[in-house]
């Protein structure tokens, strides 16, 4: 555990003090590294999937939001990225837009901008934890787990709705690993800027996207089309996985 403590440590300074072009700017501390550190070092080690409301990494996910949202803030790169997430446009064949603030095998963060009448399917995240902040609007997310039912195959499944949640600015989701790991999320007012976090982020290819069967209509429980590599998604800076 310690010299993945290091290696996240060598990530955070790397990619938080990359402000793109031009000149790199001085690392942080230690001390100011510190707190993001551990709260995702204690969330790599944790299988917070074991209960359906795993109160315990909740809160540490919670933590490492405030944290790294402190982090963040120091950065000239992140005030600006922030300024493109609440003002770009939505385009037909992209309908949300995804900027990358961090990217290591360990952790994956980044503002997602989502707007009204484009929810983002519902998708799953395999062997992953995280959370979502909303920073500004309104979002409602759902979150699924598998259920056991007729019919299934690798490419159909039957899904369960275990929680919606409306969020406001300041109100933050998590998923885990084991449970509610699928969410659909939805902006309720034009535009929502969300800060996303993943701790043991999947890599290209190992998400699926979930869609109901025709002639099911959304519902608590029903039968989904598993998809590979869904398409529509569109990224600002930097690649999105």
């Amino acid at each position: 555990l310690g010299s993945g403590v290091l290696s996240l440590e060598r990530d955070l300074r790397e990619i938080c003090n990359c402000g793109g072009s031009g000149a790199r700017r001085p690392a942080f501390s230690p001390e100011q590294l510190r707190p993001v550190v551990s709260a995702a070092t204690a969330l790599a080690g944790t299988d917070c999937g074991a209960d359906r409301r795993n109160e315990h990494c909740d809160a540490a996910l919670h933590r490492l939001l405030d944290r790294l949202r402190e982090l963040l803030a120091q950065r000239q790169a992140f005030s600006q990225a922030l300024a493109t997430a609440s003002t770009c446009a939505p385009c037909q064949a992209h309908p949300w837009r995804y900027q990358t603030m961090v990217d290591s095998p360990r952790l994956r963060a980044g503002l997602l901008t989502l707007f009204r009448f484009a929810p983002i399917p519902l998708h799953d995240h395999p062997g992953a934890c995280g959370a979502q902040r909303v920073l500004s609007g309104r979002v409602q997310i759902e979150r699924y787990d598998h259920s056991a039912g007729a019919g299934q195959s690798p490419q159909v499944v039957w899904l369960e709705r275990t929680a919606e949640e409306d969020l406001t600015s300041g109100g933050s989701a998590c998923f885990h690993r084991g449970s509610g790991n699928l969410h659909r999320l939805e902006s309720l007012t034009a535009r929502s800027v969300l800060l996303s976090v993943l701790i043991r982020p999947h890599q290209d290819g190992e998400r699926a996207w979930y869609f109901p069967v025709h002639g099911f209509l959304p519902s608590k429980r029903g039968l989904y089309t598993r998809v590979k590599n869904h398409p529509r998604r569109t990224t600002v800076g930097a690649t999105h996985r």
